[in-house]
């Protein structure tokens, strides 16, 4: 794959997941115990130095990196995807709180140990796709990037969903497999092998940083 045309994707590392105490993961650990052990350890010890080292490479070779963020914007989180609203509305009866934040409140924010730098892009979403209606897609071509790098979380829901949509885009992919995350290695695993036929080759950190390089 050519570096010229390329982006790094990052999708959504952000505190909401990666702080300990956010609302979502109290939230999903009061009604999974443990649920969220494997996930956060994996981001700490794993993805996110992972997602640093090429983001760090990308900069250098100034290839442009893109966040997508997860989060609402209307208050009552009605524009999100069904499947969060219930989670959302389940937490707000139940603790009486929102796990999805705004696109204002700070839980949104990309995780601090690979926050932005002036000059990224980032797009927010509604949905399981970065594509979903973020003007992810138009964005790309206005800036002729025809290949993407994809890191984030989780594999096989926002990232496999944005991976998949970038295909029939008619982007080029690859899958960076130790710079992504799921809730269980099975899980994970089994995302890479069900959809690279379709959303590209899976890569390791070290093949895209010489490739970065």
């Amino acid at each position: 794959m050519e570096l010229s045309g390329m982006a790094i994707l990052v999708i959504d590392v952000q505190l909401y997941y990666t702080e300990l105490t956010s609302p979502f993961v109290t939230y999903s650990e009061a009604l999974y115990p443990g649920g969220t052990d494997y996930l956060r350890q994996r981001l700490d010890a794993v993805v996110i130095p992972n997602i640093a080292r090429i983001l760090s490479a990308a900069r250098r070779s100034s290839v442009p990196i893109i966040f997508a963020r997860l989060c609402g914007i209307q208050d009552d989180r009605s524009d999100l995807h069904r499947n969060f609203q219930e989670f959302d509305q389940s937490a707000l009866s139940d603790a009486g709180l929102h796990v999805y934040p705004l696109a204002s409140e700070p839980m949104a924010n990309v995780d601090r140990r690979i926050a932005p730098h002036p000059g990224d892009l980032v797009v927010d979403k509604t949905g399981y796709s970065a594509f979903h209606e973020t003007g992810l897609h138009q964005l790309l071509q206005s800036k002729g990037i025809r290949h993407l790098a994809i890191t984030g979380l989780t594999t096989s829901q926002c990232v496999n969903s944005s991976a998949r949509a970038a295909s029939d885009y008619g982007y080029t992919t690859l899958m960076v497999e130790d710079a992504q995350a799921d809730y269980e290695a099975s899980d994970h695993r089994a995302a890479l092998y069900a959809s690279e036929a379709i959303t590209g080759l899976v890569v390791s950190t070290e093949e895209m940083l010489k490739l970065l390089t």
